[in-house]
């Protein structure tokens, strides 16, 4: 433990390794960076009370697991709460991707789900349920090809073409949000 600042020295053991090792972590994750933090802290909150003053004393009796929620939305996202928000428009009575489309959802991993939203909306889930109620994504129909989907996730907006095929259809939108991992790649 002796190139742990403030910790006697004592070799590493068999007995004292996940000490060791705990230690460690903090040091490097926490310990050696706490200027940097305190520095983020600090500019944080000086952006809440530049942007709000009378807020700002209230959102200070938010814990860590409150912001989590509010930041990051819920954890436990399903396939259901997805397609619950999915708006089809355009697309027409004898189209099938209306029906392909929630159906593909549903046998979403968990993963792939999250894919979808953050292909989608930028995010990795939805707001939590008490903003969610007004959150939509919009699958706009565009005209029949073999096109990959295309996402507008500053608009909640799924441009997606009206295949004729199921498969090609599955194809083209796993293979949109499984290489399309953030914003800046088309």
């Amino acid at each position: 433990f002796d190139e742990l600042p403030g910790r006697e020295a004592c070799p590493v053991t068999d007995a004292n390794k996940v000490k060791y090792v705990q230690a460690k972590v903090r040091h490097v994750l926490m310990e050696s960076r706490l200027e940097a933090l305190d520095a983020l802290r600090s500019g944080f909150w000086q952006a809440m009370v530049d942007l709000s003053p009378e807020a700002t004393p209230f959102l200070r009796l938010l814990s860590a697991t409150d912001w989590n929620l509010l930041l990051s939305g819920e954890d436990d996202l399903t396939a259901e709460a997805v397609t619950s928000v999915l708006r089809f428009q355009g697309y027409g009575s004898t189209s099938r991707v209306p029906l392909w489309l929630p159906s593909l959802v549903q046998q979403f991993s968990p993963d792939n789900l999250r894919r979808f939203l953050i292909f989608c909306t930028g995010s990795p889930s939805l707001p939590p349920a008490s903003v969610s109620s007004s959150v939509e994504i919009t699958v706009q129909r565009q005209p029949t090809s073999e096109a990959l989907p295309v996402a507008h996730t500053c608009f909640f907006k799924l441009d997606l073409p009206d295949y004729k095929d199921q498969s090609i259809f599955q194809t083209k939108l796993m293979q949109a949000i499984q290489e399309c991992g953030t914003f800046d790649r088309v």
